[in-house]
């Protein structure tokens, strides 16, 4: 992880805030250089000059989260903050607190999914209404639409159904939907048509973001393109692609192409 780190709030109530203001200096750098499993590969000297401390002001703040605090709020390991590992250290609680992170990050999704569809369903409400008083006063409109072919009932009944469905979700997951869909390509190697369910696609889609705060819209697009390159014997529907609600998609197609994304930005951090 790198760039940002979200504190909680509960670290003013903690004996932490009582310390020193080295203490607290070296405490938050830690927090900030953690990968996503808690583990800081550091040396002192490396970890004082982030910190802005001197190497003994340094020490002095390894020696105290090293030790127990009996007035701690979590009493695991008798209130100690960190652990000695191999190159450096390890936070004791890291897990603890990323999961309460991880739950206010899909709870704030969930809020927003919600505020958008509600937004989006009205939007739809309204245009309907307006559609036959715009039909009856455009009669330029309707002179083009009896020189221009109707296309098939099927198809303009798919189009509407594929409208709907597309107002129904948040427009992030919509625009990856589409882009998904221009980047598949119409046969596999072998000339099989490969057969889309923009429907099913769309519905995986909100249901992977939705599950994890750490997957991104962006990244399962990414992880569409990167599997298409790999140039399979047998190119799957990206509606397949992306697994089932069963087992919200872990250990499906998606996960190994999307995991080489993760570890290719730079121990980005990666969904539990």
């Amino acid at each position: 992880m790198s760039g940002f780190v979200k504190v909680s709030s509960q670290i003013l109530d903690s004996t932490i805030w009582d310390q020193p203001w080295n203490v607290k200096g070296v405490w938050i750098t830690m927090l900030a250089m953690a990968d996503r499993y808690g583990n800081i590969v550091s040396s002192i000297p490396g970890l004082a000059r982030r910190a802005t401390v001197t190497i003994e002001e340094c020490e002095a703040a390894l020696t105290v989260f090293l030790s127990p605090d009996k007035y701690s709020k979590t009493p695991e390991q008798e209130g100690r903050r960190i652990e000695v590992i191999d190159g450096g250290w390890h936070l004791i609680n890291y897990a603890k607190y990323r999961n309460m992170r991880d739950e206010d990050s899909r709870r704030e999704y969930q809020r927003n999914w919600v505020k958008d569809r509600r937004h989006k369903a009205s939007n739809v409400d309204t245009e309907s209404r307006h559609v036959d008083s715009c039909l009856l006063t455009s009669t330029q409109a309707e002179a083009e639409a009896n020189s221009t072919p109707l296309p098939p009932k099927g198809e303009r009944r798919q189009r509407r159904n594929r409208e709907s469905m597309f107002a129904a979700y948040p427009e992030a997951i919509c625009e990856i939907t589409k882009s998904i869909l221009a980047q598949t390509p119409r046969e596999d190697v072998d000339g099989r048509l490969i057969r889309t369910d923009p429907a099913l696609l769309i519905e995986r889609l909100d249901a992977l973001v939705s599950s994890n705060g750490s997957i991104t819209p962006d990244l399962l697009l990414r992880s569409w393109v990167a599997y298409v390159h790999s140039k399979p014997a047998h190119l799957k529907a990206p509606q397949y692609f992306f697994g089932d609600k069963k087992d919200n998609g872990d250990g499906a197609n998606w996960h190994p192409f999307a995991r080489l994304l993760w570890h290719g930005a730079n121990r980005e951090q990666v969904p539990a």
